[in-house]
């Protein structure tokens, strides 16, 4: 609960305030940063001047509802009986219910944990719609290693990369399942990255694959040598950027 004063400002905490709009709610002006923890818990913190308050929201995931779960967190495979959230132990280190991956689009924010991803309205709190993960290879929990909105004329679609080597495509508005495809190999998607301009998602897989997919037929353009993207060294990371005044489309890729 905030308390608004007459110029329509919030206090949340003795170090600064953030704007909030007639029903109280956070103004979508302001700059946000997202926390996902072991526990499966996300906090969103408002920055203002430079200066992280709160936080502001505390959002819950509820990932992995039967007793006894096996789970791939970060390549390694761990087992535990989950009976329920007061059971859990985070401080300990439960990485069963850890949020893998966070993304946001708008006003959504998207949280994903073992077996399932949460799509939030980051600027009321409200849970809009939760997308199941079907189970991977074995049994196992699928893990959501990244998480990428992709805005397909009037639809909003979330990609899901998965530890299972596959991508899952949800429709945001109905939270329904469009599509579920293998990028290659079993081996864990690490990362997405959606260049609007040319329709195309880039998929990262195995630390070493680079794939171009079409984000409306969901066909693979082309594949990428291995040779040709990691320089000698795996990779972890991704990010597109589009550099409009020189009309150049770049894909910078970490290990």
């Amino acid at each position: 609960k905030v308390n608004v004063d007459k110029r329509g400002k919030v206090n949340v905490d003795k170090r600064g305030k953030v704007n909030v709009d007639k029903r109280g709610n956070l103004s979508q002006k302001v700059r946000r940063v997202v926390v996902g923890c072991q526990d499966g818990t996300v906090l969103v913190f408002a920055l203002t001047g430079g200066t992280l308050s709160g936080p502001i929201l505390k959002l819950t995931a509820d990932c992995l509802q039967e007793n006894s779960h096996e789970v791939f967190v970060a390549g390694m495979l761990y087992q535990e009986k989950v009976q329920s959230r007061g059971h859990m132990e985070p401080e300990n280190g439960n990485l069963v219910a850890s949020i893998t991956a966070l993304a946001s689009r708008g006003d959504f924010l998207f949280a994903g944990c073992a077996d399932s991803c949460s799509c939030w309205d980051i600027v009321t709190g409200q849970l809009h719609s939760k997308f199941p993960l079907a189970a991977g290879s074995g049994g196992h929990a699928s893990t959501p290693n990244s998480l990428c909105p992709v805005r397909t004329t009037d639809h909003l679609r979330l990609w899901i990369g998965m530890d299972g080597g596959r991508v899952a495509v949800f429709n945001v508005s109905t939270g329904t399942l469009v599509t579920s495809f293998k990028c290659g190999s079993e081996e864990a998607v690490m990362s997405l990255a959606y260049f609007p301009r040319h329709s195309a998602v880039f998929v990262l897989s195995a630390h070493r694959h680079v794939s171009a997919w079409d984000s409306f037929s969901y066909e693979c353009l082309h594949q990428y040598p291995a040779e040709l993207m990691t320089c000698g060294a795996d990779m972890s990371a991704m990010i597109s950027l589009d550099i409009r005044a020189q009309d150049l489309s770049l894909i910078v890729v970490a290990g």
